[in-house]
């Protein structure tokens, strides 16, 4: 048998080159296989082969000829393995020596202690596989029987290894503990070589294990993994995707994550950690983060999130890790599976009248309000603040306010503004008009209601002026602007606008460029030296041709251009 083996190894050997290499031991018994260990030969012939000795390091060199029944030809060409070994191999770790004949030591592999684990449903152990690449030896766990899913490579090439941990960088990038989709851990691979195997990664939520790769998984740098809590994989999980339900969810109130590398062999290690809490830590919270910061694996308290909203999560501000809750911020939009960067959009406010409907109204006029239908592209969850304000008084900070009546005559603006969680906001205006005529008239909407709100709006657009020029401001201008005519003459205008009729349903203010093509008649003309005087006292830009309305008074186009620019008098081209 012995003489067999080593003919075969002389078939397969390169004479130019030489080399030995122990690839593989296995110092515990599993089930019912032995000790044993695992040595590749390449181009040594019989002859020096059959004075070879193997050694501990410690008691007398044995010859190989003595122990040909326990030498076993691999699967692999060069592959043999000594089953079981002829040395004793310690659990705590030990040394194999390969010895020429004068006892040179032509191979030597000193290994680590080694782990083994013993359940009602399985044995497992460890075996160490020399890594040519890394020139060391990295752990392969190995159950008993093999048909549970764990196989090892003895006497064969190895499997692609795990990667160890001193030569990856993975992180924690962002979790969402309150979801409406599903709840769910991200995993960013920071560095490490073009290919990093994640065999013995395990994800933990609150010391659980949601996630054990057990067999090989290849990765590389820039990749994000992202493990959904909570759900069934259901054929569901991409490449990079995984399903979990070995929890209905992430914790609320307060919890861990950690990735935990190399799990259940000698060189486990945590490589990161985070922690939540809403108000205060559990007892036993407490306790598992004590120890994490009592082994340098967090700094100080835990990411706060007492106020969390639906849908936010904790996000990773960048690619460094200093363990400590400023490494998180608040992700109001979530970016599950991509790099976190705060792509916010700012809401979209609109303001529904609810009941009639009516902007324009006899006082004391009755309003009730609501923002319902104002939106966020980042989503609803993102809306966190309204205000309404009646010119320039706020009267609510609530989504859907209580009614309210209008005492005041006149024109006022209402204005809706919507805040999101970053800041961002978005405004919306509304005229209401409120009119001094007898409550039993039906004519809110008549030619004298609005001509009552014009007037109103042309003396709120002098005082807005004289504000606007505290100083040189033109009186003949003022003067001109303020003749009993000139309103009559806007009217006359506004009333041959084909939605005229139709003012009171009109909610959002004309566009301006479909009002190009109407046939307006002029009615006052300004000279030259006029029209200078509006352009320096309104502060504003205007020619014939650039007019909105071209064939109207450039009076009026200045108006319209002034309001434009200040907001204050809307209500003149509103719905006319």
């Amino acid at each position: 048998m012995f003489l067999r083996l080593f003919l075969l190894v002389s078939l397969f050997s390169v004479a130019t080159a030489q080399s030995l290499q122990i690839t593989e031991i296995a110092p515990h018994t599993l089930d019912h296989q032995p000790e044993w260990f695992e040595f590749k030969i390449d181009g040594f012939d019989t002859e020096a082969i059959e004075s070879w000795k193997i050694s501990n390091g410690e008691g007398k060199p044995k010859l190989f000829s003595d122990h040909a029944e326990k030498l076993h030809l691999g699967e692999d060409e060069s592959y043999f393995y000594f089953s079981p070994s002829p040395l004793a191999l310690s659990n705590s770790g030990g040394t194999i020596q390969i010895l020429d004949a004068e006892e040179n030591i032509l191979n030597e592999v000193t290994y680590p202690e080694a782990k083994s684990r013993s359940t009602k449903s399985y044995q497992q152990r460890e075996v160490w596989n020399w890594d040519p690449a890394l020139q060391q030896l990295t752990p392969q766990l190995i159950r008993a029987p093999n048909t549970s899913g764990y196989q090892h490579s003895r006497g064969m090439v190895n499997k692609t290894l795990p990667t160890l941990p001193n030569l990856f960088t993975a992180i924690i990038n962002e979790v969402s503990p309150d979801n409406s989709d599903t709840d769910f851990i991200e995993i960013f691979i920071v560095d490490g070589p073009d290919q990093i195997n994640l065999q013995y990664t395990q994800i933990k939520h609150n010391g659980t294990v949601l996630w054990h790769f057990a067999d090989t998984f290849l990765v590389k740098p820039g990749d994000y993994l992202v493990f959904k809590v909570g759900t069934p994989d259901n054929g569901l999980s991409g490449k990079n995707t995984f399903h979990t339900n070995a929890r209905d969810g992430l914790s609320g109130g307060s919890g861990t994550i950690e990735i935990i590398t190399m799990a259940n062999t000698s060189l486990e290690q945590r490589m990161d950690t985070l922690c939540w809490q809403n108000k205060k830590l559990s007892e036993t919270e407490q306790k598992r983060v004590d120890k994490f910061i009592q082994n340098n694996d967090w700094q100080n308290q835990c990411v706060e999130i007492e106020d969390l909203v639906e849908n936010e999560s904790m996000a990773r501000k960048n690619q460094q890790d200093s363990n400590e809750s400023d490494d998180f911020w608040r992700h109001f939009n979530g970016s599950i599976g991509t790099q976190n960067i705060a792509q916010n959009q700012p809401p979209v406010a609109h303001i529904t009248i609810q009941g009639s409907g009516k902007t324009v109204g006899v006082a004391p006029f009755f309003l009730n309000l609501n923002a319902e239908n104002s939106t966020d592209p980042d989503g609803s969850h993102d809306l966190s603040f309204y205000e309404w304000r009646l010119g320039e008084e706020v009267i609510s900070n609530e989504k859907n306010p209580a009614g309210f009546y209008v005492e005041k005559i006149g024109a006022f603006t209402l204005t809706l503004t919507v805040t999101d969680q970053s800041g961002a906001a978005g405004h919306t205006s509304q005229l209401i008009i409120a009119t001094n005529q007898d409550r039993d008239s039906t004519t809110s909407g008549s030619e004298q209601a609005k001509k009552v709100a014009v007037q109103q709006l042309i003396k709120n657009t002098f005082t807005i002026n004289k504000k606007e020029q505290e100083t040189g401001f033109d009186s003949f201008l003022t003067a001109y602007l303020a003749r009993s005519d000139w309103t009559e003459k806007i009217m006359e205008t506004a009333s041959k606008h084909p939605l005229y009729p139709n003012y009171e349903k009109i909610k959002e203010p004309l566009p301006i460029k479909p009002l190009y093509n109407q046939n307006w008649n002029r009615h006052i003309n300004l000279p030259q030296p006029v029209r200078q005087r509006v352009k320096k006292n309104l502060g504003i830009l205007f020619s014939w041709r650039e007019s909105p309305w071209p064939d109207l008074a450039a009076e009026w186009t200045a108006v319209v251009k002034h309001d434009q620019t200040f907001e204050c008098f809307a209500g003149v081209y509103l719905g006319f």
